[in-house]
């Protein structure tokens, strides 16, 4: 699915289209690089101090779980790795320059809860599915669904019609027969003219089609792993439900070949991780009593159902 010519004309004539800020520019460039030199992207972070703290309590946050404390740059980049420094690099400079654009009535609050809990997703299965890529997978996690900022920061009120609580089945339904397209080809067609790299770009066009059948290459898996992440964001906001969680274990299962074991490692990490990611992006996601009620919620959907065998929670699952 692509954005068509005319959907395009019309969304570039409009001046108030999200744009990327100076120091995301360079960061964008850094990220297409190849060969990325740690030199220059250590003196492009050192430009904006509070990016740089942001860096260092990254690389001391129970993420990485490091023996002993990062005192320096470029000892944080490089225990982060310059791929991983750039994509969490621009995470930050993104997400900070993405929440001033709130205009209408459009639910900014679910959009980045939804958006830090794919973030986390994706990244925790690319670590269940061998991929190594992590910190890239948590960027393209978080901008997945930047497309329906576009749209609302372009054409205010177009989400108006919606229910409050509309499921994202729901919102592509109602953009498709609107536009043609869904916010995944808008945002696609929005990272390409910010020349974000390539297979990104298309991780973001690719993210409402969860593929079946198993595959060996990277950027399969890359796609994959952002594209099931949704999924299991909305497993946490629509409350456990549990034609949402089947549906979800049944997803990783064909698409990513996840044990039942392993996809409830996932929900554990997810579980584990949110409340630290929200705490470095200074975000919300769901307050801890809920989470935990959510988790045990799973634990008795999926001994009901038989999927994890007689009293084995989830959590015991993800040791299996």
């Amino acid at each position: 699915m692509t954005v068509s010519a005319q959907l395009a004309s019309r969304l570039g004539a409009l001046g108030n289209l999200p744009s990327p800020s100076a120091v995301a520019a360079r960061l964008i460039e850094q990220a297409a690089d190849p060969d990325i030199d740690l030199a220059r992207l250590a003196e492009l972070v050192s430009r904006d101090p509070v990016l740089t703290a942001r860096l260092f309590r990254t690389a001391n946050s129970a993420l990485y779980r490091r023996s002993e404390p990062v005192t320096g740059l470029r000892q944080a980049l490089v225990l982060l790795g310059t791929d991983a420094a750039v994509s969490l690099a621009l995470s930050f400079t993104l997400v900070d320059q993405l929440r001033r654009l709130a205009t209408d009535a459009f639910d900014y609050e679910r959009f980045w809860r939804r958006a830090f809990l794919a973030a986390t997703a994706a990244r925790t299965l690319g670590e269940a599915a061998g991929q190594p890529q992590g910190e890239s997978l948590f960027l393209v996690g978080l901008i997945q669904d930047i497309g329906m900022l576009a749209l609302a920061r372009s054409t205010p009120g177009f989400y108006g019609d919606l229910p409050s609580l509309a499921d994202h089945d729901l919102v592509c339904v109602y953009e498709l027969d609107d536009l043609g397209c869904d916010h995944a080809a808008v945002g696609a067609w929005l990272l390409g003219r910010w020349r974000m790299p390539g297979p990104w770009t298309q991780a973001v066009a690719h993210s409402h089609h969860v593929a079946v059948g198993r595959s060996d290459d990277p950027a399969a898996v890359f796609n994959r792993c952002v594209a099931l992440s949704g999924g299991i964001a909305d497993v946490w906001l629509g409350g456990m439900e549990a034609a949402t969680l089947q549906q979800v274990i049944a997803d990783c299962r064909r698409s990513l070949g996840l044990s039942l074991g392993a996809v409830a490692g996932v929900m554990q990490e997810v579980h584990a991780r949110m409340g630290e990611v929200a705490s470095l992006y200074d975000a919300a996601t769901l307050p801890s009593d809920q989470a935990d009620a959510l988790l045990a919620r799973a634990d008795v959907l999926l001994a009901d159902r038989g999927e994890t065998g007689a009293d084995e929670p989830i959590s015991q699952a993800a040791r299996g």
